[in-house]
């Protein structure tokens, strides 16, 4: 991460501004190998999220401050943008904590309350492509939406969002809540909830998911629990439960990465099950050349209940913090 003092200059003014920017961001990419089914396996190059970010504050003057932020999100492998733009926020902070409006990130992403069974790898440790997991799903990133993180108390830090009923969200709105906790050095536990009003049907679908994280010298170990309901019509909805685990061992500047994840099949309020579920297995091995660079391999394995077929993957990748 630099620090610029960035020096703006118009010719029709005589004045020159100064803005206190930090400019941090990813850059990577993997070369994959991915066989679905018993079809015949495909070759091909992926980006590693690639995305940089804008960070700025200015002094008020009574401890409190003008923040910014502008992040945006682009594909390493074909030059092309990604979809979507990440942050894009102003706000302000000070004694009472910090609040950000606009393209913000919500409570629990904000304050990494959620995915801490999770780690940076290629595939991502329990990320399938092509199938909907709840493990994570509270930690989303908001339109139209206001974030306010508490003043840490002790190791406790709070945090709340609202994602406002708008053309933007669907016509409905939707409130987060976490909590990360730091028992001590070697344990975080962690609790994010998501509350979505439908506007048509005026239910409530709920996402909601307890962490923890351990580090034993180093041995690190990770677990996490999501269960939902979330309503597929205006009169009925669906529930799952489900357990991410994973688990590295650090001997130098190499990381040992496994994980298993496990999502129940859906449950119907009439009682009816949906064959959705899968379990997800994940063997990795990361390398850091330096502080900000990695490079590494993984090996992952998707088995899905119902017709959707299983999905077997190896990659291989490089990439660059800055």
């Amino acid at each position: 991460m630099k620090k610029l003092i960035v020096l703006a200059t118009l010719a029709a003014l005589p004045a020159v501004a100064l803005a206190d920017v930090t400019i941090s961001g990813l850059v990577g990419v993997n070369v994959q190998n991915v066989k679905l089914g018993h079809a015949g396996s495909a070759n091909d190059m992926g980006s590693q999220e690639g995305e940089i970010d804008f960070a700025g504050s200015e002094k008020l003057g009574n401890g409190l401050n003008a923040i910014w932020k502008y992040s945006h999100q682009f594909n390493t492998d074909n030059r092309a943008p990604a979809d979507e733009n990440l942050e894009t926020y102003i706000g302000l902070s000070g004694e009472f904590g910090r609040i950000q409006l606009g393209g913000t990130d919500n409570a629990a992403r904000e304050i990494s309350a959620v995915g801490l069974a999770d780690l940076p790898t290629v595939f991502g440790v329990h990320k399938v492509s092509g199938q909907n997991a709840i493990y994570k799903s509270t930690r989303q990133r908001l339109k139209d939406g206001i974030t306010y993180v508490a003043p840490n108390f002790g190791n406790l830090t709070l945090a709340f969002s609202h994602a406002m009923k708008s053309a933007d969200n669907g016509m409905g709105h939707a409130n987060n809540v976490a909590a990360l906790y730091a028992v001590n050095d070697m344990l975080t536990v962690a609790y994010s909830g998501n509350f979505t009003k439908k506007q048509v049907s005026g239910k409530t679908d709920r996402d909601q998911e307890v962490n923890a994280a351990a580090a034993f010298g180093d041995f690190g170990v990770n677990l996490g629990y999501a269960w939902n309901k979330d309503y597929s019509s205006a009169v009925n909805y669906e529930k799952r439960r489900a357990v991410a685990v994973s688990g590295s061992y650090t001997l130098g500047a190499t990381k040992l990465i496994v994980g298993w994840y496990k999502q129940s099949d859906g449950k119907k309020e009439t009682g009816a099950r949906v064959l959705d579920g899968y379990k997800n297995y994940s063997v990795g091995v990361d390398y850091s050349l330096s502080k900000r660079t990695n490079v590494g391999v993984e090996w992952a394995k998707a088995d899905y209940r119902g017709s959707v077929a299983d999905v077997r993957g190896v990659a291989s990748y490089l990439y660059h913090k800055f």
